[in-house]
């Protein structure tokens, strides 16, 4: 009776070493940490993107979808960029990191992570207004579509009309006393 006491005690044993160890293999398995990079997407972008879905819709309500090429018409992606000179009036607090591996402390994020809640308002007034300003010149010069933005600007079959839309801009900036206090808030001079 003894032997088999101890033959059985050897089995409890060397099963829940057996079951340890699986579960210690579980373990490890679940415990690997994937690092993933981030994209931020700049509020001019979305703004963009989002116009760009409404006038979509709109153009397709228009045309009743009976004109299957033009209610299909796919865009470049650069009739959705905005023009280089717009980082001029853009606060780091605002931009997308673009070096990757950079220590977070010397990141756009980290920046952005740092306002303080009324400081994280002001900034999305800031980036509002100048959104505001920008898309208000454009529809004054015709600019009321990504396609209109495309041939007009990016394809230049409008030479001159970039630059206009940047001095304009620049003197709606200079003419808004908010505009100009929530600049030097965030460091941006022209």
């Amino acid at each position: 009776m003894a032997i088999s006491e101890i033959q059985s005690g050897q089995n409890v044993c060397n099963n829940l070493f057996a079951s340890n160890a699986a579960k210690s293999q579980k373990q490890q398995s679940v415990g690997i940490v994937v690092e993933a990079d981030t994209v931020e997407i700049s509020y001019e972008a979305r703004a963009r993107a989002q116009q760009a879905q409404v006038e979509r819709t709109q153009e397709n309500i228009a045309i009743g979808q009976s004109n299957g090429d033009a209610a299909g018409k796919v865009l470049p992606v650069e009739a959705y960029s905005i023009p280089g000179w717009m980082g001029e009036f853009t606060p780091r607090h605002a931009l997308a990191d673009q070096i990757l591996g950079q220590p977070y402390s010397e990141s756009n994020s980290a920046l952005r992570d740092a306002l303080s809640p009324s400081e994280q308002e002001d900034l999305s007034e800031y980036m509002h207004t100048l959104h505001t300003f920008y898309m208000e010149e454009e529809g004054g010069r015709g600019i009321n579509t990504a396609e209109d933005y495309y041939n007009a600007i990016v394809l230049n079959q409008q030479p001159g009309l970039s630059e206009e839309l940047h001095q304009a801009v620049r003197q709606r900036l200079v003419e808004s006393p908010r505009m100009m206090e929530l600049m030097q808030e965030f460091g941006v001079t022209l």
